[in-house]
């Protein structure tokens, strides 16, 4: 074990870095992927932000990632702004979304900030998706709960064009384009969140 790169200011757990072991004779070896996210989210600094990110890069953390929550006194509503900020300190690990909630938000605006963030990062963005459980947090944003499912089929589709360069309006050929576009082609890694037997099919 060696001192992590942050010099302790993160308070990281264990402080140690992840080494690879030798498998045992006969056993085939598989690839464990290991994320993790800020143990400190509390702290909004982009100094905490950043120290907690090179000392998770620093150990051996393939990635790491922010979620999103609205109201209340640890709320996170811009997962992106957070993830812009560890972008800037790191290199290698990979960066993510746990629950990019769709039904909130405008699908061009949506796809602008990701994109830009893709770009930032170097294309290590992990766009995790969804579409907020709370009735109240959707109410509050003029959507109806029982809308939520066929909202984020349509914005994540409409997102997805947007990332490919179609026209914003098909029908019209001086429609403009989004540029940027996402570094990672066609976009980064969408992943879905889903609890329950619904969204898990919708998933």
């Amino acid at each position: 074990r060696r001192p992590p790169s942050c010099g302790g200011a993160c308070n990281g757990p264990g402080h140690g870095v992840l080494r690879r072991r030798p498998a045992a004779p006969g056993i085939r070896r598989c690839t464990v992927r290991l994320g993790i996210t800020p143990w400190q989210l509390g702290e909004r600094r982009a100094t905490a932000l950043a120290a907690q990110a090179r000392y998770a890069e620093a150990v051996g953390y393939d990635s790491l990632w922010v979620p999103e929550s609205h109201f209340g006194a640890d709320a996170l509503p811009e997962p992106l702004l957070l993830l812009a900020a560890m972008a800037a300190v790191t290199e290698r690990i990979r960066l993510g979304t746990t629950s990019y909630l769709l039904t909130l938000r405008n699908a061009v605006q949506a796809a602008e900030q990701v994109a830009v963030l893709d770009q930032l990062c170097g294309g290590r963005l992990i766009l995790g998706v969804g579409r907020g459980f709370s009735a109240p947090v959707l109410r509050a944003f003029a959507v109806d709960p029982r809308d939520k499912r066929a909202l984020f089929e349509a914005r994540l589709a409409d997102m997805r064009k947007h990332w490919a360069g179609q026209p914003l309006d098909a029908g019209d050929p001086t429609s403009v384009r989004l540029e940027p576009l996402p570094l990672q082609r066609p976009h980064p890694p969408v992943w879905v969140a889903a609890f329950g037997p619904k969204a898990l099919a919708q998933a």
